[in-house]
């Protein structure tokens, strides 16, 4: 057990035990909640104008592109994360080492909660400037009384009020023109790019936080069966049990 601790009660010791894992818990959710949920899903919104776009059912002739637009934007971001964190890493431990593990922690899941904030920041910010084929096609399709087949899956197809083939052929013809008037020259770049790349080089900072947890869960604990015993909770209780409560919610 380190020194700092030595001379800890065991309802001490305990509360300790008990703060670090609810840590790792809140670091778990967030993830989930902001860095896996928000980040992805508000790239794709922004970038090609849907949460969840699709090749095989869109009509605009640059889906392929805005997707793979995206997803290099992803990768790029993630990269950079991992740089940071190769780059910060035993810079922050030696500062976590100076400080004591408990301010580490807490800069980590600030950390997490200020890179969520600037997912917030930057989609509000420059939601305006969303990608607007989608947008302009379902309000042109709508405004013709037809409505996208739901149980086509491969291929773009229309089901109108009047149940015509031709006529909802005609109207997905003249929307998709439409739309792409208006978003032919949109930028391909994601509208909120300096904003993403700051919440992912923070997170790139704070992404040791496992390590952390273990090692002041190794500092509190006085024996090696208790260490294993607290061990086993921070994952189960702390990490597992935090990522399950992000994908439940």
């Amino acid at each position: 057990m380190c020194g700092t601790y030595a001379k800890m009660d065991e309802a001490t010791r305990r509360c300790q035990k008990n703060w670090a894992i609810f840590f790792y818990w809140c670091a778990a959710a967030s993830f989930i909640f902001s860095h896996f949920f928000m980040y992805q899903y508000s790239t794709w919104y922004l970038m090609t104008g849907s949460f969840a776009p699709n090749r095989f059912t869109s009509t605009d002739p640059n889906i392929i592109q805005k997707i793979a637009d995206g997803a290099a934007f992803i990768a790029t971001t993630i990269l950079t994360e991992r740089i940071v964190n190769l780059i910060t890493g035993k810079a922050l431990g030696e500062v976590g080492q100076s400080l004591g593990r408990k301010p580490l922690l807490t800069f980590a899941l600030c950390g997490y909660f200020v890179s969520a904030l600037f997912y917030i920041i930057g989609f509000l910010g420059n939601v305006d400037k969303t990608y607007p084929f989608p947008a302009k096609y379902k309000k042109c399709i709508t405004a013709a009384g037809c409505a996208p087949d739901a149980k086509q899956l491969t291929a773009p197809s229309l089901i109108c009020k009047d149940g015509d083939t031709n006529s909802s052929l005609l109207v997905m013809a003249t929307c998709t023109l439409e739309a792409h008037a208006v978003s032919k020259d949109h930028p391909r770049e994601h509208p909120a790019a300096g904003w993403y790349f700051l919440a992912r080089g923070l997170i790139g900072m704070c992404a040791p936080i496992g390590v952390s947890i273990y090692a002041f869960i190794r500092d509190v604990s006085e024996t090696d069966a208790e260490y294993g015993a607290w061990f086993g909770q921070s994952v189960g209780i702390g990490l597992l049990f935090g990522l399950f409560f992000g994908f439940l919610v």
